[in-house]
């Protein structure tokens, strides 16, 4: 009799476990593991969640199934599954997790649309706009160098020679160089106004972290916890720029304009064009402000700590600084500012800049994309709503795609020849309809930056440190890896 009742039990517990499991899978029958009731994988998400989220990939493949919190979400460790949805398959994967009704006109860019008309259109807009370095007067390509002449000047008059922390002056670089495109204008160095651009697009992007999202809101009511304090102070962190983004609208459309000499004088232009012809368009004085907004959380700190992670990895290797500085000489010399035009003939500084978007991955995971409907992939089952969660970080130190992946190495994208190879696993902007739009400015400003500053200085680390005692420490902050404070010296060349 007791036999018999553990024999039952058992066969229960089982019947139940295997409808629990499917139950809480809603459908999907990719592998991955099961987490704990209500709360998911949650607790094993620590700082370097992208890391665990590989580590998992190992056991369970490229793609798999986890719930975080109680929200289902597939996993992508894989390029080639990566490049399959969301170019190959786009219009399956590309809605945004909490997309905006595009009928509703509210200061809002195209980053947070689905893929439909008003994303088309607002995003068209804006890549042509960023793609021609003809913008504004100066034009993008003399802005960029202004900015970097005035931040060398910046450097050699606050600190002559002595250590300095520089990523809150590439921060601010990268801010006057967004305004600048945008607004025509820029703020000096040290400027109260910038330090709260840069705080307020911090807090947006804290509040973009895929786990301070409403997706686990439910936390608090089962725990007594949330993220709602961050998820408030993003909220709030987006108004004050958005309110920037339209007294900046409110006072060009005070102004005529006989040329455009920004990107609103670009937008108002449009917007007049399209009414003159009768034609209808979403861009509006509220998808201005959006797109903005858009540019400066999406570019101002995402581009600083690219930099930073530069400046930092140029200093703990000065054979690839040295290397790098030569061919700077060669091709540039330094009588002259660099100009776009030279990049063709300096691959060494191409595959460093490549080698750093890898080795550094500083957007770890994708802004979340949204399955659009029930679709079957690959004999798996994924329903619609699934969140889809692409991991850059797995893909970039994947031994599959890159030998000694964990090895900052620029050698590795130089051939034979000495040509440099472009390689199609490098995604730090994504891939599909969904590229980041501020993808050519990035390239264009980290090649201008670095160009220009290898051109003057050598970086050297503080006295009584060795390049190769730096430590390469990190963190995940408000969405991104971000390698931690040190201080570099700018010394003046003298060879």
């Amino acid at each position: 009799m007791i036999l018999s009742t553990i024999i039952l039990g058992g066969l229960l517990l089982m019947v139940a476990g295997y409808y629990w499991r499917k139950s809480i899978k809603g459908g999907c029958n990719l592998p991955g593991p099961i987490g704990f009731p209500i709360i998911g994988i949650y607790p094993f998400l620590n700082g370097e969640f992208f890391f665990y989220l590989f580590r998992m990939g190992k056991t369970y493949g490229d793609i798999y199934h986890c719930r975080i919190g109680t929200a289902n979400v597939v996993v992508v460790n894989s390029f080639e599954i990566t490049e399959d949805m969301l170019r190959k398959k786009a219009e399956l994967f590309n809605d945004r997790a909490f997309g905006t009704p595009e009928n509703i006109d509210i200061p809002v860019g195209f980053a947070e649309l689905d893929m439909r008309d008003k994303w088309k259109e607002l995003r068209n807009i804006s890549v042509s706009i960023l793609n021609n370095q003809n913008v504004g007067e100066p034009s993008l390509y003399e802005m960029i160098n202004n900015e970097v002449t005035n931040l060398r000047k910046f450097v050699e008059k606050t600190f002559q020679q002595k250590p300095f922390n520089i990523r809150p002056l590439l921060l601010h670089s990268m801010g006057n160089i967004l305004i600048s495109l945008m607004f025509n204008r820029r703020i000096e160095y040290g400027h109260k106004e910038m330090e709260t651009l840069i705080r307020n697009v911090h807090d947006t992007l804290l509040s973009m972290n895929p786990f301070h999202s409403p997706l686990f809101s439910q936390l608090k009511t089962y725990f007594g916890f949330s993220t709602d304090k961050d998820l408030f102070r993003g909220q709030e962190a987006i108004g004050k720029i958005v309110n920037i983004c339209e007294k900046e609208i409110e006072k060009h459309l005070s102004n005529s304009i006989e040329k455009p000499k920004d990107f609103i004088d670009l937008c108002l232009t449009e917007i007049e064009a399209k009414k003159q012809d009768g034609k209808t368009t979403f861009l509006t004085h509220n998808s201005m402000s959006g797109i903005c907004e858009n540019l400066f959380v999406g570019g101002l700190d995402s581009t600083g700590q690219y930099l930073t992670w530069l400046i930092h990895l140029l200093t703990k290797y000065p054979d690839v600084q040295r290397r790098l500085r030569d061919e700077i000489d060669d091709v540039i010399g330094r009588n002259r500012n660099p100009t776009l035009s030279d990049r063709d003939s300096m691959p060494y500084l191409k595959a460093v800049l490549q080698e750093t978007h890898r080795y550094a991955s500083i957007v770890p995971v994708a802004i979340f994309h949204r399955c659009s409907k029930d679709i079957t992939y690959n004999n798996y089952n994924i329903p619609a709503g699934f969140y889809i969660m692409i991991n850059y970080y797995a893909i970039h130190h994947s031994e599959r795609y890159f030998d000694n992946p964990s090895e900052f190495n620029p050698s590795r994208f130089i051939n034979q020849q000495g040509d440099f190879i472009k390689s199609k696993y490098v995604i730090p902007f994504s891939i599909g309809p969904r590229v980041c739009p501020g993808e050519v400015l990035v390239q264009r400003e980290s090649f201008l930056f670095l160009a220009q500053i290898l051109q003057h200085y050598n970086l050297i680390p503080p006295k009584g440190i060795s390049p190769e005692s730096m430590p390469t420490t990190i963190r995940y902050e408000a969405g991104g890896i971000l390698v931690s404070d040190f201080d570099v010296v700018f010394s003046p060349r003298t060879d």
